[in-house]
Protein backbone atom coordinates (compact mmCIF):
# COMPACT_ATOMS: atom_id res chain seq x y z
CA UNK A 1 0.00 0.00 0.00
CA UNK A 2 2.69 2.11 0.69
CA UNK A 3 3.91 1.61 -3.45
CA UNK A 4 0.80 2.61 -4.27
CA UNK A 5 0.17 5.85 -1.82
CA UNK A 6 3.41 7.38 -3.07
CA UNK A 7 2.80 6.70 -6.99
CA UNK A 8 -0.78 7.89 -6.26
CA UNK A 9 0.95 11.18 -4.90
CA UNK A 10 3.14 11.51 -7.37
CA UNK A 11 0.22 11.13 -10.46
CA UNK A 12 -1.41 14.12 -8.69
CA UNK A 13 2.00 16.08 -8.99
CA UNK A 14 2.63 15.13 -12.55
CA UNK A 15 -0.10 13.52 -14.30
CA UNK A 16 2.38 12.18 -17.27
CA UNK A 17 1.11 8.58 -17.72
CA UNK A 18 2.46 7.51 -21.14
CA UNK A 19 0.17 5.68 -23.68
CA UNK A 20 0.36 4.01 -27.10
CA UNK A 21 -1.10 7.05 -28.58
CA UNK A 22 0.28 10.08 -30.42
CA UNK A 23 -1.83 12.60 -29.01
CA UNK A 24 -3.96 13.86 -25.82
CA UNK A 25 -6.73 11.64 -25.38
CA UNK A 26 -9.75 14.05 -24.36
CA UNK A 27 -10.71 14.25 -20.42
CA UNK A 28 -14.63 13.13 -21.21
CA UNK A 29 -13.71 9.79 -23.26
CA UNK A 30 -16.03 7.13 -22.30
CA UNK A 31 -16.03 4.92 -25.62
CA UNK A 32 -13.38 2.11 -26.18
CA UNK A 33 -13.28 0.51 -29.30
CA UNK A 34 -13.01 -3.19 -29.50
CA UNK A 35 -11.60 -4.97 -32.52
CA UNK A 36 -11.64 -8.88 -33.46
CA UNK A 37 -10.84 -11.74 -31.36
CA UNK A 38 -11.84 -15.40 -30.97
CA UNK A 39 -15.80 -15.15 -30.44
CA UNK A 40 -16.21 -19.45 -29.81
CA UNK A 41 -15.17 -22.34 -27.88
CA UNK A 42 -13.08 -23.41 -31.53
CA UNK A 43 -10.05 -21.99 -32.91
CA UNK A 44 -11.64 -21.13 -36.58
CA UNK A 45 -13.79 -18.77 -35.09
CA UNK A 46 -12.28 -15.80 -35.77
CA UNK A 47 -13.79 -12.02 -35.73
CA UNK A 48 -13.91 -8.73 -38.19
CA UNK A 49 -16.47 -7.36 -35.98
CA UNK A 50 -15.51 -4.08 -34.03
CA UNK A 51 -17.57 -2.81 -30.95
CA UNK A 52 -17.75 0.60 -29.64
CA UNK A 53 -18.20 0.68 -26.06
CA UNK A 54 -19.24 3.06 -23.77
CA UNK A 55 -18.60 2.46 -20.25
CA UNK A 56 -21.19 5.20 -19.13
CA UNK A 57 -24.16 3.60 -20.75
CA UNK A 58 -22.69 0.12 -20.76
CA UNK A 59 -23.83 -0.09 -23.95
CA UNK A 60 -21.74 -1.13 -27.56
CA UNK A 61 -22.77 0.18 -30.59
CA UNK A 62 -21.33 -1.33 -34.32
CA UNK A 63 -18.97 0.13 -36.02
CA UNK A 64 -17.83 -0.95 -39.69
CA UNK A 65 -15.87 -4.30 -39.71
CA UNK A 66 -12.89 -4.77 -40.59
CA UNK A 67 -11.47 -6.05 -43.88
CA UNK A 68 -9.92 -9.27 -42.82
CA UNK A 69 -10.99 -11.34 -39.29
CA UNK A 70 -8.02 -11.27 -36.77
CA UNK A 71 -7.07 -12.49 -33.24
CA UNK A 72 -4.26 -12.05 -31.36
CA UNK A 73 -3.28 -9.10 -33.36
CA UNK A 74 -2.26 -5.37 -31.89
CA UNK A 75 -3.77 -1.69 -31.85
CA UNK A 76 -3.10 1.60 -30.75
CA UNK A 77 -4.01 5.11 -31.89
CA UNK A 78 -1.84 7.95 -33.61
CA UNK A 79 -3.38 11.23 -34.68
CA UNK A 80 -7.01 9.97 -34.26
CA UNK A 81 -5.90 7.32 -36.71
CA UNK A 82 -6.75 3.44 -35.27
CA UNK A 83 -4.35 0.69 -36.21
CA UNK A 84 -4.80 -2.75 -35.86
CA UNK A 85 -1.41 -4.49 -37.39
CA UNK A 86 -0.95 -8.23 -37.89
CA UNK A 87 -2.86 -11.23 -35.61
CA UNK A 88 -3.92 -14.70 -36.88
CA UNK A 89 -6.03 -15.15 -39.74
CA UNK A 90 -6.86 -19.00 -38.98
CA UNK A 91 -4.01 -20.17 -40.92
CA UNK A 92 -1.01 -18.30 -39.93
CA UNK A 93 0.15 -14.44 -38.57
CA UNK A 94 -0.11 -11.88 -40.98
CA UNK A 95 1.92 -8.77 -41.70
CA UNK A 96 -1.23 -6.52 -42.97
CA UNK A 97 -2.46 -3.59 -41.24
CA UNK A 98 -5.65 -1.71 -41.13
CA UNK A 99 -6.52 1.52 -40.34
CA UNK A 100 -9.66 3.80 -39.35
CA UNK A 101 -9.94 7.11 -39.55
CA UNK A 102 -12.00 8.26 -36.84
CA UNK A 103 -12.84 11.67 -38.32
CA UNK A 104 -13.56 10.17 -41.60
CA UNK A 105 -17.07 9.88 -42.62
CA UNK A 106 -18.64 7.26 -43.15
CA UNK A 107 -15.81 5.39 -41.52
CA UNK A 108 -14.37 2.77 -43.35
CA UNK A 109 -11.58 0.21 -42.43
CA UNK A 110 -8.61 1.16 -44.84
CA UNK A 111 -5.70 -1.61 -45.97
CA UNK A 112 -2.27 0.50 -44.94
CA UNK A 113 0.04 0.84 -47.44
CA UNK A 114 3.13 -0.36 -44.82
CA UNK A 115 3.39 -3.57 -43.51
CA UNK A 116 4.69 -5.82 -40.79
CA UNK A 117 8.73 -6.65 -41.69
CA UNK A 118 7.66 -10.03 -41.08
CA UNK A 119 4.08 -11.97 -40.42
CA UNK A 120 3.33 -12.12 -37.27
CA UNK A 121 0.65 -12.85 -34.13
CA UNK A 122 0.87 -12.78 -30.38
CA UNK A 123 2.72 -9.61 -30.19
CA UNK A 124 2.46 -6.05 -29.26
CA UNK A 125 2.54 -2.91 -31.14
CA UNK A 126 3.10 0.66 -29.47
CA UNK A 127 2.60 3.70 -31.26
CA UNK A 128 5.25 6.67 -30.49
CA UNK A 129 6.63 9.68 -32.39
CA UNK A 130 5.15 9.16 -35.62
CA UNK A 131 6.51 5.27 -35.35
CA UNK A 132 5.15 1.84 -34.26
CA UNK A 133 6.70 -0.42 -32.65
CA UNK A 134 6.46 -4.15 -32.88
CA UNK A 135 7.54 -6.78 -30.19
CA UNK A 136 8.06 -9.71 -30.35
CA UNK A 137 5.24 -12.52 -31.15
CA UNK A 138 5.02 -15.93 -33.58
CA UNK A 139 4.82 -16.00 -37.30
CA UNK A 140 3.31 -19.61 -37.27
CA UNK A 141 1.01 -21.43 -34.85
CA UNK A 142 2.10 -25.30 -35.79
CA UNK A 143 5.89 -23.92 -36.15
CA UNK A 144 6.32 -21.81 -33.56
CA UNK A 145 8.69 -19.96 -34.68
CA UNK A 146 8.93 -16.87 -31.90
CA UNK A 147 10.06 -13.85 -32.66
CA UNK A 148 13.33 -11.99 -30.77
CA UNK A 149 12.77 -8.75 -32.52
CA UNK A 150 11.44 -5.44 -32.13
CA UNK A 151 10.70 -3.83 -35.31
CA UNK A 152 10.19 0.08 -36.08
CA UNK A 153 7.44 0.88 -38.43
CA UNK A 154 6.95 4.65 -39.70
CA UNK A 155 3.83 5.72 -40.04
CA UNK A 156 4.73 7.98 -42.93
CA UNK A 157 5.75 7.64 -46.57
CA UNK A 158 7.92 5.59 -47.78
CA UNK A 159 6.79 3.88 -44.82
CA UNK A 160 10.32 2.40 -44.14
CA UNK A 161 10.35 -0.50 -41.67
CA UNK A 162 13.13 -2.10 -40.03
CA UNK A 163 14.94 -4.31 -37.04
CA UNK A 164 15.93 -2.18 -34.03
CA UNK A 165 17.58 -4.92 -31.72
CA UNK A 166 17.15 -8.50 -30.74
CA UNK A 167 15.17 -9.17 -27.37
CA UNK A 168 17.75 -11.10 -25.31
CA UNK A 169 14.91 -14.06 -25.43
CA UNK A 170 11.97 -14.64 -27.72
CA UNK A 171 8.26 -13.82 -26.27
CA UNK A 172 4.59 -14.17 -27.42
CA UNK A 173 1.67 -13.40 -25.38
CA UNK A 174 3.72 -10.68 -23.58
CA UNK A 175 3.24 -7.27 -22.76
CA UNK A 176 4.86 -4.07 -22.91
CA UNK A 177 4.50 -0.72 -22.39
CA UNK A 178 5.74 2.87 -23.10
CA UNK A 179 6.92 4.73 -19.85
CA UNK A 180 10.09 7.45 -20.35
CA UNK A 181 11.17 6.51 -23.82
CA UNK A 182 11.43 2.89 -22.66
CA UNK A 183 9.48 -0.06 -23.74
CA UNK A 184 8.98 -2.13 -20.29
CA UNK A 185 8.59 -5.61 -22.04
CA UNK A 186 7.23 -8.17 -19.53
CA UNK A 187 6.38 -11.82 -18.94
CA UNK A 188 5.13 -13.75 -22.06
CA UNK A 189 5.99 -17.37 -23.22
CA UNK A 190 9.63 -18.29 -25.40
CA UNK A 191 7.65 -21.29 -26.80
CA UNK A 192 3.86 -20.95 -26.97
CA UNK A 193 3.32 -23.66 -23.88
CA UNK A 194 2.42 -22.75 -20.10
CA UNK A 195 5.18 -24.16 -18.85
CA UNK A 196 7.87 -21.88 -20.35
CA UNK A 197 5.74 -18.61 -19.09
CA UNK A 198 8.89 -16.76 -18.05
CA UNK A 199 8.52 -13.56 -15.20
CA UNK A 200 11.24 -11.64 -17.08
CA UNK A 201 11.22 -8.09 -17.29
CA UNK A 202 13.59 -6.09 -19.44
CA UNK A 203 13.20 -2.13 -20.58
CA UNK A 204 14.45 -1.10 -23.72
CA UNK A 205 15.68 2.47 -24.12
CA UNK A 206 14.39 4.30 -27.48
CA UNK A 207 17.06 6.88 -26.80
CA UNK A 208 19.83 4.82 -25.88
CA UNK A 209 18.97 1.82 -28.19
CA UNK A 210 20.34 -0.57 -25.71
CA UNK A 211 18.45 -3.04 -23.14
CA UNK A 212 18.44 -3.55 -19.04
CA UNK A 213 17.25 -5.79 -17.31
CA UNK A 214 15.16 -5.26 -14.78
CA UNK A 215 13.30 -6.64 -11.79
CA UNK A 216 10.93 -10.18 -12.28
CA UNK A 217 7.50 -10.37 -11.78
CA UNK A 218 6.34 -11.78 -9.19
CA UNK A 219 5.56 -15.20 -11.05
CA UNK A 220 5.95 -16.17 -14.73
CA UNK A 221 2.57 -15.18 -16.77
CA UNK A 222 1.45 -14.81 -20.31
CA UNK A 223 -1.76 -13.72 -21.65
CA UNK A 224 -2.31 -11.22 -19.82
CA UNK A 225 -3.23 -7.22 -20.02
CA UNK A 226 -1.82 -4.31 -19.34
CA UNK A 227 -1.84 -0.18 -18.97
CA UNK A 228 0.59 2.15 -17.51
CA UNK A 229 -0.59 4.43 -14.67
CA UNK A 230 2.69 7.34 -13.70
CA UNK A 231 5.60 5.14 -13.36
CA UNK A 232 4.15 2.03 -12.95
CA UNK A 233 2.55 -0.78 -15.31
CA UNK A 234 -0.56 -2.76 -14.20
CA UNK A 235 -0.86 -6.32 -15.02
CA UNK A 236 -3.98 -7.91 -15.61
CA UNK A 237 -5.31 -11.89 -15.75
CA UNK A 238 -3.06 -13.96 -17.74
CA UNK A 239 -2.25 -17.43 -17.69
CA UNK A 240 -0.21 -19.46 -15.14
CA UNK A 241 2.74 -22.00 -16.45
CA UNK A 242 0.53 -24.50 -15.56
CA UNK A 243 -2.05 -22.96 -17.74
CA UNK A 244 -4.56 -21.71 -15.41
CA UNK A 245 -6.45 -18.62 -15.77
CA UNK A 246 -5.60 -15.73 -13.13
CA UNK A 247 -7.68 -12.91 -11.56
CA UNK A 248 -4.60 -12.13 -10.30
CA UNK A 249 -3.86 -7.55 -10.73
CA UNK A 250 -0.33 -6.74 -9.97
CA UNK A 251 1.16 -2.74 -10.15
CA UNK A 252 4.89 -2.70 -10.91
CA UNK A 253 6.90 0.24 -10.87
CA UNK A 254 9.40 0.52 -13.31
CA UNK A 255 11.45 2.90 -11.40
CA UNK A 256 12.27 0.46 -8.15
CA UNK A 257 11.14 -3.00 -9.93
CA UNK A 258 9.13 -3.47 -7.21
CA UNK A 259 5.30 -5.20 -7.27
CA UNK A 260 2.04 -4.64 -5.60
CA UNK A 261 -1.01 -6.60 -5.33
CA UNK A 262 -4.46 -4.94 -6.31
CA UNK A 263 -7.64 -6.20 -5.54
CA UNK A 264 -8.25 -9.59 -7.76
CA UNK A 265 -11.18 -9.48 -10.65
CA UNK A 266 -14.28 -10.44 -9.69
CA UNK A 267 -13.63 -12.84 -12.90
CA UNK A 268 -10.36 -14.99 -14.15
CA UNK A 269 -9.51 -14.25 -17.15
CA UNK A 270 -6.62 -15.05 -19.50
CA UNK A 271 -6.68 -13.26 -23.08
CA UNK A 272 -8.57 -10.26 -21.82
CA UNK A 273 -7.85 -7.04 -23.07
CA UNK A 274 -7.84 -3.45 -21.06
CA UNK A 275 -7.73 0.29 -21.41
CA UNK A 276 -7.41 2.90 -18.87
CA UNK A 277 -9.08 5.87 -18.90
CA UNK A 278 -7.60 8.60 -16.03
CA UNK A 279 -7.79 6.44 -12.96
CA UNK A 280 -10.03 4.50 -14.10
CA UNK A 281 -9.05 0.63 -15.68
CA UNK A 282 -11.44 -1.43 -17.57
CA UNK A 283 -10.79 -5.21 -18.82
CA UNK A 284 -13.02 -6.62 -21.20
CA UNK A 285 -13.29 -10.42 -21.92
CA UNK A 286 -10.90 -13.10 -22.15
CA UNK A 287 -11.84 -16.36 -21.34
CA UNK A 288 -11.61 -19.16 -18.13
CA UNK A 289 -12.50 -23.03 -17.93
CA UNK A 290 -15.71 -22.34 -15.41
CA UNK A 291 -17.22 -19.82 -17.75
CA UNK A 292 -15.42 -20.11 -21.55
CA UNK A 293 -15.59 -16.74 -23.30
CA UNK A 294 -16.50 -13.98 -21.48
CA UNK A 295 -18.30 -10.86 -22.85
CA UNK A 296 -17.87 -9.61 -19.40
CA UNK A 297 -16.69 -6.01 -18.31
CA UNK A 298 -15.21 -5.28 -15.41
CA UNK A 299 -13.69 -1.14 -13.95
CA UNK A 300 -11.19 0.02 -11.08
CA UNK A 301 -10.85 2.87 -9.76
CA UNK A 302 -7.20 3.65 -8.54
CA UNK A 303 -7.50 3.72 -4.51
CA UNK A 304 -10.68 1.85 -4.52
CA UNK A 305 -11.20 -1.61 -2.87
CA UNK A 306 -13.04 -3.32 -5.31
CA UNK A 307 -13.67 -4.11 -8.89
CA UNK A 308 -17.24 -3.06 -10.22
CA UNK A 309 -19.11 -5.19 -12.69
CA UNK A 310 -20.19 -3.21 -15.79
CA UNK A 311 -22.91 -4.57 -18.70
CA UNK A 312 -21.32 -6.68 -20.77
CA UNK A 313 -20.19 -6.47 -24.78
CA UNK A 314 -22.35 -7.28 -27.22
CA UNK A 315 -20.18 -9.79 -27.80
CA UNK A 316 -18.21 -12.92 -25.97
CA UNK A 317 -14.30 -11.96 -27.03
CA UNK A 318 -10.94 -13.82 -26.19
CA UNK A 319 -7.44 -12.33 -27.34
CA UNK A 320 -9.32 -8.89 -29.10
CA UNK A 321 -8.10 -5.66 -28.26
CA UNK A 322 -8.77 -2.37 -27.75
CA UNK A 323 -8.12 1.39 -27.61
CA UNK A 324 -9.52 4.51 -26.38
CA UNK A 325 -12.11 6.05 -29.08
CA UNK A 326 -9.91 9.28 -30.36
CA UNK A 327 -12.96 11.35 -30.83
CA UNK A 328 -15.01 11.56 -28.35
Amino acid sequence: MEMFNQAFQERNVNNNRAQAVDRAIPANNRDIIILGGWYGPGNNEISNTVENFNIVEGKSIYLPSLNYPRTESASCVSNDVVFIAGGYDGQAGTDTIEVLKMNQHPLRWMMFEGKLPVKLFAHVAIAHKGKLFIIGGDAHKEERKISYGIYEVCLTPPYISKLLARMPRPRRNHSAELVNDKLFIMGGTTTGFNEDAIDSVVAYDLIKNEFKPCTPLLQPIHRMSTVSWGNMVILIGGSDKYGRSLNDVIMYDTETGQSERLPSLKRKRRGCFAVMIDDLIVVMGGKNDKQGCLNSVESYTMGSDQWRELPGMTEKRRYATAVLNPCN
